[in-house]
Order: structure tokens, then sequence, then C-alpha cells
């Protein structure tokens, strides 16, 4: 049985579930006229049905992208701390069938491009306060022909100007990498044919995620696990 099916019956058996809650965020405006983003104390819920269905909807944006479709067997590399938009690209990659490779954001960028050189992502999902370091990867990572900045309040002034930047400075260094918003993503996914979810046969030895140690001594080494150990964890 492979990982997404295991998945999609822990999803269907808890559908009614709360599965994740996320801190509402509000926009306000900010003194000098900036819309900055303003922390609720209250969180918002999604059930397992809710948050199944938005990782469709991511897994129908990724794979049916015309610059940079991902397939079962690709590899996605994350560069952010965890958060809603993050475990749900987690959860749309293992219905695709595709390999994640989480990234430290305190590692230095020689270990990164190391680990990116070896896995050679076709996608890198960032959040905003790593897209300087995401933009560094990039030109260095020919592999990488899209990014999805994660975590985004949608209209935040310093957001909005952080990631025009980081398209400039790729454009000026001449790639061709698509930008685009996790919110753009689910969205963009709701109007597009559902992914089937990878069943393919034998997929036990098949890797679904690559964590690599922080290299403090030497070059970073991945721990593998595979779709049968993922599965029974």
């Amino acid at each position: 049985m492979s990982l997404a099916t295991v998945v999609a019956a822990v999803f269907e058996k808890y559908a009614d579930r709360p599965a994740m809650g996320s801190r509402v965020k509000r926009l306000v405006i900010g003194q000098s006229g900036e819309r900055v983003v303003h922390l609720e104390p209250r969180y918002q819920t999604q059930t397992y049905a809710q948050l199944w269905a938005r990782t469709g909807y991511v897994a129908s944006s990724l794979h049916h992208n015309a610059q940079a479709p991902v397939h079962a067997g690709d590899t996605v590399a994350m560069l952010s701390f965890t958060n809603a938009d993050y475990a749900t690209l987690d959860i749309a990659c293992i219905r695709i069938g595709a390999m994640t490779v989480p990234l430290q954001t305190g590692t230095s960028l020689a270990d990164l491009l190391a680990v990116l050189d070896e896995t050679r992502p076709v996608l890198l999902a960032c959040s905003v306060e790593q897209l300087d370091t995401a933009v560094a990867c990039i030109t260095a990572t020919p592999s990488i022909r899209r990014l999805v900045v994660l975590d985004v309040a949608e209209g935040a002034s310093d957001q909005v100007s952080a990631i025009e930047q980081a398209q400039v400075r790729l454009r000026d260094s001449g790639s061709e990498v698509e930008v685009s918003t996790f919110h753009n993503d689910v969205e963009n996914g709701k109007a597009l044919p559902d992914v089937e979810l990878d069943v393919r046969p034998n997929c036990d030895d098949e890797l679904a995620m690559l964590i690599y140690t922080s290299g403090s001594t030497r070059l970073p080494k991945g721990a593998m696990y595979t779709q049968k150990l993922a599965a029974g964890m």
C-alpha cells in the first residue's frame, strides 16, 4: 500500500475532526500608511476533510503547472519554518508521489547548495523571510524552475515588496524561474483537474522524504525515509 493511500485513509477516517489550526491574521494600516500583519489572539481550524480538499488543489496546481510540473519521483525542497502552508504542501507532495527535502533555515548557503546539487529539486518553497536565500539558491541550482512563497498575508506591504524584489533579482540574473504565492497555487488548483493518488506498484522503497544533518563539521548527510518507513510512522 502506497504512502498516499495510507494518508488518504487517515484523512477519510477523521474527516470531521479538526486537523490543523493557524493564527488568524488581519491587515491593519501602519503609521506610514503601509498595510501590516496583525496576529489575532485566536486560531482558525481546518477539519481533515477541508485540509484534504486543500491539499488536492495544491497537488493539481503543482502537477499541471506548464513551466515546472511536479510528477511522482520528482523532488520538492522547502526552506521555511513549519506552518499551515508548509504542512499542506508536504501532504500535496505525498498525493503526487514527490519526494520532499526540508532545508534548514539556519544553515550556510554553501551547505544548502550542496544539498540542492545532490537532490536537484524542480521546485523550491520558502517563507517570505527566506526569500533572499532562496534567490541565491535558485541562481546556483539549474534544476529549480519554480519558487512558491509560503505563509504570505495577501496584501501586506512588506511581503508584497519582498516578493517583487525577489522577482526583480531573479529576472536580472537571467533566471526564468516562475514565482508564485501558495495562496495563488491553492486558487489556481481549484480550476484544474484532480491528480490521481500515487499508487505506483512496488513503491515501498521509493523515497518520500530526505532529511539532512546540519553539516556543522562536514557536508550534510541525508537520512532517507522511504514510503514504507514514512507510512509506518
